[in-house]
This record gives C-alpha cells, structure tokens and sequence, in this order.
C-alpha cells in the first residue's frame, strides 16, 4: 500500500505540475504580444505619412536622402503608414504599442478560431497558442507586416472552412476584390495571400472536390483584380519582384532576411514546429497512406515552411498553417486522444516555460519604446546645431536613417534609411566597415562631410615613442583609424554614437568650440599618459568632460512635430 500511495501522489503532482505549466507557458507566452516597439523603420514610415499629410498626395519620388533625391519610389504602404500617423498623432508610442499588441492578439484569435473548426482539444488550443506566441517573439514589433499577419489569419479560416464543407457564398467571393484591395494598400504580404489561394486550389483538386476548386479559382481572380486597386497599378507585384531578385544579397546584410538560424533561441520554436509537421506526415503516410493527408494545408504548410528556412522573416506565417495541418492530421487519426501526446504535450510545456523564463530577463522592459538601433541623443545635438550641420552630408547606418530624417526634418537629408531604394548601397556600406581603403574610398566617392558612425567597444595596438628611445604600447579606438584626425573632428559622442566633421567643411570658430581634443571615448590610456607628460592640461580635460555631461543631460524629443 505504501508503494500505491507514493504512486498516487506522483500522479497527482503531475498533473498538477502540468496543467501548472500549460498556465504559465500561455500567460508568459502573451507577452510575447507586449514586447516594446524597436523597429527603427517605423521612423521613415512616419515620415512617409507626414509627407501625405502635407502634400494631399502620395510619394512618387525620394524627398528623404541626398543620395538617391527624386529617385523613383513606389511607396505601396501608404495606408498602413497613414494609420501608424494617425495613432501615433492621437496617443504616441504608446498608442502604436498598443495596435501592435491588438493585431497581434487578432492574428492569435483567428489562428484558435481556425482550429477549433477541427475539433481540437483545449490542450491542444493551449500548446497551439504556445507555439504561435513563442513564434511570433522574433518579429513582435510595429510593422506594417502587423497587417498582413491578420488578414493572412483571415483569409486562412475562411480557406479552412471551404475545405472543411462551408462553400464561399457570392457576397464573400465579392468581398475578396475590397479585401485585397486594402492588403496590397498596407502591405505587400498580399502575393502570400494570393499564394494561400492557389496552394488551395491545387490542394482541393488532389483531394477531388471539383466544386471546391472553381470556387477558389474565381476567389484568386476576384482577389487579384484587388491587388490592382492601388495608386500604383502593377507597381506593388514589381516592387515584390524586386525583393525576390534580391533576396539572396539581402540574407547577406539584414537578419530578418537571413535563413532560419537554428543557433538563435528565438526561432527553436519554429524549428520544433517544423519537426512536428514532419512527424506528423510521416505517421500518418506510413499508417493510412497519402490520400489521408489534407492536401490543402499540406500544400501551404510545405511552401511555408520552405520560404521560412530561405528568410526567417516568413516564420510569422508558418505557424498557423504549420498548427492546422498538425490538428488536421492528429485530430481524425485520434492521436489527440493518447496518453502518449498527452504527455509529450505536457514535457514540451515545461520546456516552454524554462525557455521563456530565460528569455524574459534578455527583453528590455523599461518601456513602451526601446532606441536600441537609433540616435536619439545624437540627433538632439543635430537638431541644436542646424546652422552648422544643415550644409553637410553626414554617413550613417541602415537603421539610423528613419529616425534621423523624421526628427530633423524638414531641413535634414538622411544618406540612407531601410527602404528599398537604398539596397544596392548594403554591400559597399558592408565593405566600407571592413576595410580603412573602402570607408576612405565611400567618405571621397560619395563627398561626405560628416559621418555619423555607432561607438563599439574595439581597439587596435598603436606604439608611442619617447625622447629617451623607449616605446610604449597603447590600445587606442578604432575611430582613431577610421577617422584621421588631421582631416576629420569628433564633435560630439555619446555611449551610443559618434559624429565627425570635416574640418575644412564648419567654421573655425565653431569647430573650436565643440571638438573633443582630449576627452574621448574609450581613450583613456592614451588620455592619462598625456596628462602624465603634461601634453595638455587637467583643466583642459576637464571642461570638455563638462561640455560632455551638459550635451547629454538634455532632454530628448522622440519624433517630430506634427504641424
């Protein structure tokens, strides 16, 4: 009887820890939903919708950059950016975190919804919403993407619901034409939603549901006559092409284009989805052959699953194909029944929950808006010193140049900012940071008189000799190689940036007024020893450190003003 009480009693802390596990995975999971804003390309985004706003038009041309000015730009997310505006207008970045959070939470909503209409389990709902969170927390941002995820979501359950035996009525068929309408408006996931349709096409017609084909056939017309209602005729499918060309040299520069990475934390959920989706097709053919598989999120799922691991940022869309056709495969042969899923279920559950316990502590909480990849401080410097500045054609980064160009407007002109337009300049930017000939070549190629460059934590070896013969070495900053002295000034750095000038191109007065001669970043070494042989002053030093502190102790303004 001992034996029996002790057994009893692991049972019921097993199912305690279980269901204990389930509730923690899903709750902590959700905050996969509130994660903050940090993706720098909502700047130029909101520059894009201020300029509508202005103009009572839509962008037809670059009015952001001095390398590309009146370059041609089909801006095919113009909606989406009018709404961020609007929002943004209304409530700040905490109205923009909170859409985010809403279409998020849509897209989930849908996904359960969708699975439902197979009966599946609650367990199965609960580990499903699990897997979707933990998927979707790579992505979790502001992002015209946000929209494209719902109506992919939507689209999804009404495809569900024909192939399980509800036909598309007329006014649904019609409202394709609208629908699609409003997605190639917002974004351009829309070439997947018409994917969606033909892989279900095809899928139904291996299943032998005629009617179900023809069906799908006029809903993949209907929508591709939406597609066109846009301002810019076949513009969006060339700008979509555009990006397919050159998808291969983007996985080169830009993570969210990369391969899926089985290495990075974030995407071992997908990469157990994946997994599972191969178990479960290939039980299922061995048991009862290919004709009980649903051909149809099959189809999807495959073509999903491929694009997934050619560019990670497609892993937003694998998931709910990826959960029904799993559903649709385990729920008939009754496997969701067993005592055996149940179970791995409910281990997976506690993987789960120690992987996000560990992942919570990396996820910057401190508010509704992380600058991780912007300037801000920088850019306050900039927005004070426009009589110096505004004549200057200053470098940065990819990612710095939506913030730059929508909170120095409208005087400043970016080099470069996440748009499309720019990706041809990804592999000479690339170069330029590898190699001292190829920076100096693009600071003289593109006559640059300023550059603003992020502040890393890298040093190279230097050797200083003395008047009695000896030497002495010295880890001084990359920038000192980078950025000659004798031709370029560090006016202004703070622990995330750096911004030089070229000397011959500001006033001498001014330059004398805000160059850091001695008070440096990550030169202290080189700064001690000097003031050890009396090369430059302790008071010298000092009042620039105080310069130093004044500059960042003032207060940031996050975004433009909307006149």
């Amino acid at each position: 009887m001992p034996q029996l009480k002790s057994y009893r009693q692991i049972r019921k802390f097993l199912w305690f820890s279980g269901r204990l596990a389930w509730l923690a995975l899903a709750a902590i999971l959700l905050l996969a939903l509130l994660q903050p804003i940090s993706n720098p390309d909502l700047f130029w985004h909101l520059s894009a919708a201020r300029w509508m706003v202005e103009h009572r038009a839509l962008p037809r041309s670059d009015f952001l950059s001095f390398t590309a000015p009146g370059a041609a730009w089909i801006d095919f997310e113009w909606l989406s950016q009018l709404i961020f505006l609007g929002l943004y207008a209304l409530g700040g970045m905490v109205a923009l975190w909170l859409i985010k959070a809403l279409l998020m939470a849509m897209a989930l909503g849908l996904t359960v919804i969708t699975l439902r209409l197979n009966s599946m389990p609650n367990f199965y709902l609960a580990a499903a919403t699990g897997l979707w969170c933990s998927a979707q927390a790579a992505h979790s941002d502001i992002r015209p993407e946000l929209f494209s995820l719902v109506l992919f979501a939507l689209l999804l359950y009404r495809l569900e619901k024909l192939r399980l035996g509800q036909a598309l009525s007329w006014p649904t068929q019609l409202a394709l034409v609208p629908g699609f309408a409003i997605w190639t408006n917002c974004h351009g996931g829309f070439a997947l939603g018409l994917m969606l349709l033909a892989l279900y096409a095809v899928g139904e017609g291996f299943s032998g549901r005629a009617a179900n084909v023809r069906s799908l056939l006029l809903a993949l017309v209907l929508a591709t006559i939406g597609t066109l209602c846009n301002p810019s005729g076949l513009g969006p499918y060339r700008v979509a092409w555009r990006h397919i060309d050159e998808g291969a040299m983007l996985a080169r520069y830009i993570e969210e284009w990369m391969p899926l990475m089985l290495w990075h934390p974030m995407y071992w959920s997908v990469w157990l989805t994946m997994g599972l989706v191969v178990v479960a097709i290939l039980v299922r053919w061995w048991r009862a052959g290919l004709h009980a598989l649903p051909w149809s999120p099959l189809l999807a799922t495959l073509y999903l699953g491929v694009a997934t691991l050619v560019h990670n940022r497609i892993s937003v869309y694998f998931p709910p194909v990826a959960l029904i056709l799993i559903g649709s495969i385990a729920s008939p042969a009754g496997w969701l029944e067993t005592r055996t899923v149940r179970r791995g279920v409910r281990a997976l559950g506690f993987l789960g929950t120690a992987w996000i316990a560990w992942l919570l502590p990396h996820i910057y909480w401190g508010g509704v808006f992380h600058d991780r990849y912007i300037p801000p401080q920088a850019a306050e410097f900039m927005a004070r010193e426009r009589r110096v500045l505004e004549s200057l054609r200053i470098f940065n980064l990819w990612e710095q140049g939506g913030y730059l160009g929508w909170r120095l407007r409208p005087w400043y002109r970016v080099y470069c900012d996440g748009r499309y337009l720019f990706h041809d300049q990804l592999a000479e930017m690339d170069g330029a940071q590898k190699d001292l000939g190829n920076w100096r070549a693009l600071l003289d190629g593109k006559q640059l008189s300023g550059a603003l460059i992020p502040l890393f934590d890298v040093h190279f070896e230097t050797v200083r000799s003395y008047p009695d013969g000896t030497t002495r070495p010295f880890q001084r900053p990359w920038y000192h190689l980078l950025m000659a002295r004798e031709r370029w000034a560090l006016v202004y750095w703070d622990p995330k940036s750096l911004l030089f000038v070229e000397r011959k191109s500001v006033p001498k007065d001014w330059l004398s007024a805000h160059e850091y001669l001695y008070f440096r970043p990550l030169d202290e070494p080189a700064m001690a020893e000097e003031l050890r042989l009396g090369e430059v002053s302790t008071a010298e030093v000092e009042a620039e450190r105080a310069r130093h502190q004044r500059e960042l102790s003032l207060p940031i303004v996050y975004g433009g003003k909307l006149d």
